[in-house]
């Protein structure tokens, strides 16, 4: 199995499930755009 450490994540949505998957993306080095 790949895993990937860093890259480019848009996540759609700006909640509370949004936002903590934004937060630990962003820990693991992805670069996060949020769209709201």
């Amino acid at each position: 199995m790949n895993q990937f450490s860093e890259g480019n994540v848009t996540i759609i949505g700006g909640g509370i499930i949004g936002l903590c998957s934004a937060y630990y993306l962003q820990k693991q080095g992805f670069k996060v755009t949020i769209l709201e």
